[in-house]
């Protein structure tokens, strides 16, 4: 790396719109990771996030479609379940079934060739096109299982994680930093509804300073997620983040944010 170049860290957030933002928007993202001034890093946590909410929302998609045989019936069914209640999710398979209705000129079996193309291969390709992966010393278990084509020629996702059966380096990752959690701890106690769902953070991050394994999980680790991520952004680097939250998280420990 030249001295006039500056590492990246890129975030989940940026990650997503480099899939469902508007053309647009996706050409903007593209021309700025491609510009020679910058160095774009992520981890496999970051990609591990992806996959377990867009890559689990296009199998979803894939599996619904698999039902039915019809744009309506698509559209009309796509919410049943749990995603009815998951916000994000839903606007995610929405925006997904309007990309693949427009990609395959409304043939409906020739989209879902081309959403198990994607599940396959092709959105990991598109993750890590421009993109360096930094060492990864917390090997999540989801990264290592990944997608699966199931019997049925349905995919499995690994995008659910279970204290007992965790096999991670989270808690050795975290105890190495105790330090910073301290001090987030700190500011979020005199700085309150500075993030969502702060006081939940906050009983977390009580709870791993006493005792690290307890963000095994998906319970505790998921909503610790923008905390794991800034603690791995990598010295001298800036993060790259759509999301707000991080904002706070950021100051605390001198991470320097990117934009546009």
């Amino acid at each position: 790396m030249s001295q006039s170049q500056q590492t990246i860290f890129i975030e989940t957030s940026v990650q997503i719109q480099r899939l469902l933002a508007p053309l647009a928007q996706r050409t903007k993202l593209e021309s700025a990771l491609t510009a020679p001034s910058i160095v774009p890093v992520t981890s496999a946590y970051v990609w591990m996030e992806y996959q377990r909410t867009v890559i689990a929302d296009y199998a979803h998609v894939h599996s619904v479609m698999g039902k039915y045989t019809e744009w309506g019936a698509l559209f009309e069914h796509i919410l049943d379940g749990e995603r009815a209640f998951r916000p994000r999710s839903a606007v995610r398979c929405t925006k997904i079934i309007g990309q693949l209705y427009n990609e395959s000129t409304q043939n409906y079996e020739f989209a879902r060739h081309l959403l198990s193309t994607q599940i396959a291969h092709a959105l990991r390709q598109k993750f890590w096109d421009h993109v360096t992966q930094i060492h990864d010393s917390i090997v999540c278990d989801l990264v290592t299982t990944g997608s699966v084509r199931q019997p049925d020629r349905t995919y499995a996702v690994a995008a659910a994680c279970r204290k007992e059966h965790a096999a991670c380096h989270l808690p050795t990752f975290l105890a190495a930093h105790q330090p910073k959690l301290r001090a987030v701890a700190d500011h979020l106690a005199v700085h309150p509804h500075v993030i969502k769902d702060q006081p939940r953070l906050e009983r977390l991050l009580a709870a791993i300073i006493a005792d690290p394994r307890a963000a095994l999980g998906q319970t505790s680790c998921w909503p610790l997620g923008d905390l794991i991520i800034a603690l791995q952004v990598p010295t001298d680097a800036t993060l790259w983040t759509l999301d707000a939250d991080f904002a706070p998280l950021a100051a605390v420990l001198d991470i320097p944010l990117y934009s546009l």
